[in-house]
C-alpha cells in the first residue's frame, strides 16, 4: 500500500513572525501584485510595513485593508527609477522609521504584450528601470543606512534586543 508523502516541520527553521514580528519592513512596488501580497503576509505576522510606489493614491487601498485587519502599514510614494526620487524616499524612511531591518526590492517594470507587440526599446527600458531599482537603487539605499550616525544606528540596532 502506497501512502501520500506528508511534509515534516522544521522546528529549527524560524517562522516569518519569529524573523519580522515587531521589525520594519520597507517593500517597494507594494501598490499590487507580489508587493501587495508581501505586505499583507509581513503585516498579518506583525512587522510594520512601509509600503512604497510611484503614486500615493495606488497605495490607500492596500494601507486601509492591512489596517482593517489590525496590521501597522505606511504610504511612502516616491518613483524609485531615478537618483532623485531615491534620495527622497530614503530621506523620509530614515527621518520617520530610522532604517527598516528588512528591504524587499520589488519594483520594477515589465513587458505585459504578446511577442508581436513588443516594442524594440521596451527590453532596454526595462531594464535600465530593473537595474536602477533592483541594482544601484538597493546600494544606494544600503550606503544611506550604513552612512546613518553611529548612536542613531545603535539606538535602532540595540532596540530589537530582547
Amino acid at each position: 500500500m502506497l501512502i501520500k508523502p506528508r511534509r515534516l516541520p522544521a522546528p529549527w527553521v524560524p517562522s516569518l513572525a519569529d524573523r519580522v514580528a515587531g521589525r520594519t519592513v520597507l517593500i517597494t512596488g507594494a501598490s499590487s501584485g507580489i508587493g501587495r501580497a508581501l505586505a499583507d503576509a509581513f503585516a498579518v505576522v506583525g512587522a510594520t510595513t512601509l509600503v512604497v510606489a510611484r503614486r500615493a493614491d495606488e497605495l490607500e487601498v492596500p494601507v486601509r485593508e492591512i489596517g482593517a485587519r489590525g496590521g501597522v502599514t505606511h504610504a511612502i510614494a516616491g518613483d524609485l527609477s531615478t537618483d532623485k526620487g531615491i534620495d527622497t524616499v530614503a530621506d523620509r524612511v530614515f527621518a520617520e522609521f530610522c532604517a527598516p531591518e528588512t528591504l524587499v526590492d520589488n519594483a520594477g517594470r515589465s513587458i505585459s504584450a504578446a511577442a508581436k507587440g513588443i516594442r524594440p526599446d521596451d527590453p532596454s527600458r526595462t531594464s535600465e528601470c530593473g537595474g536602477n531599482l533592483n541594482g544601484t537603487g538597493v546600494a544606494r539605499a544600503d550606503r544611506r543606512g550604513t552612512s546613518m550616525p553611529a548612536d542613531v544606528r545603535a539606538d535602532r540596532d540595540n532596540a530589537r534586543i530582547e
